[in-house]
């Protein structure tokens, strides 16, 4: 009689040690995509919520009775660093501390770019006054988005 012989063959370590390491390969990848796509998220939440709280101030002024742009002067400018409201209310871009400043408050962080921009736009003899706003987001030499909004001010 022959003795029936228990244990682990050669063919079956050698499918034991490949499914390991396929798993274990797989494991890997996705905690590294995890981790980077984790990091990514952590930064531009970072930037939407700056975002988000320059969009609220600035909403707040536009919804201003009679709210209109006085300066700079002129029925329209394009690029520019800094814009007053009717009633006062100044905003401005320092490149210097990547900020928006609102009247001396810095109201956003991590603004590589910012521009504003003014045209007067005619539709059914309607004017509309819009304010442009583009705003590059990123910290250092990383540019994690930009954003290109427009506001409408007035109906005349």
């Amino acid at each position: 009689m022959v003795k029936k012989q228990d244990g682990i063959t050669l063919m079956s370590l050698v499918i034991y040690v490949l499914t390991v390491t396929i798993v274990t390969s797989i494991l890997i990848q996705i905690n590294f995509n995890f981790s980077t796509n984790y990091s990514k998220l952590k930064d531009e939440g970072n930037d939407m919520v700056e975002f988000n709280n320059f969009n609220a101030q600035l909403l707040k002024d536009i919804k201003q009775v009679k709210t209109t742009i006085v300066a700079p002067s002129g029925s329209s400018f394009s690029n520019q660093t800094t814009f007053t409201l009717e009633d006062g209310t100044t905003y401005t871009y320092d490149s210097e501390n990547k900020g928006i400043y609102r009247n001396e408050v810095k109201i956003c962080s991590y603004v590589v770019e910012c521009r504003f921009s003014k045209i007067t736009q005619t539709v059914l003899n309607t004017h509309k006054e819009i304010l442009g706003v583009y705003i590059t987001f990123g910290e250092g030499d990383q540019v994690h988005g930009s954003k290109n909004m427009e506001y409408v001010l007035k109906y005349y």
